[in-house]
């Protein structure tokens, strides 16, 4: 009858570690994907914003997020999108890098678990067509 106890005793406790591992896990990706939805947000003065509905977001979710953790930048950019390394030499781009950069902490079963999450993506912010010298000496010769 002892061990029958013990036995239930164990598997309940991994059960319930199983359990509470699998809602910190659920919740990990959840989180990353509203960061990767706040990157959308991002601009070149909004910053503090959506650093604090970021730490908002981790709060609804049962994470500790610091607002000195997390680093958003907003900048120029070379980078090109796949499709614009086609259309390069007919038009010339202009391009920002928006990225987010945070580090949070979960908990399972009082033990603390650190995680760190980045995004970036290009944006497209101006298109303008390209000026072929060939055509330029045409319009100066006339």
């Amino acid at each position: 009858m002892r061990g029958l106890i013990i036995v239930c005793l164990i598997v309940g406790a991994v059960g319930y570690v199983a359990v509470s591992f699998g809602k910190v896990k659920t919740g990990q990706v959840d989180f990353e994907r509203v960061v990767g939805q706040r990157l959308e947000m991002v601009e070149r003065h909004n910053a503090d914003a959506v650093r604090s509905r970021l730490v908002e977001d981790a709060r609804k979710y049962g994470f500790d997020l610091n607002p000195s953790h997390v680093l958003i930048d907003y900048r120029r950019t070379s980078d090109q999108t796949y499709a614009q390394g086609f259309l390069g030499n007919v038009a010339e781009f202009e391009n920002w890098r928006a990225s987010i950069e945070l580090e949070y902490t979960s908990y399972l079963v009082g033990f603390a678990m650190r995680r760190q999450v980045a995004v970036s993506a290009v944006r497209q912010v101006q298109v303008r067509q390209r000026i072929r010298p060939e055509l330029e000496q045409m319009l100066k010769d006339d």
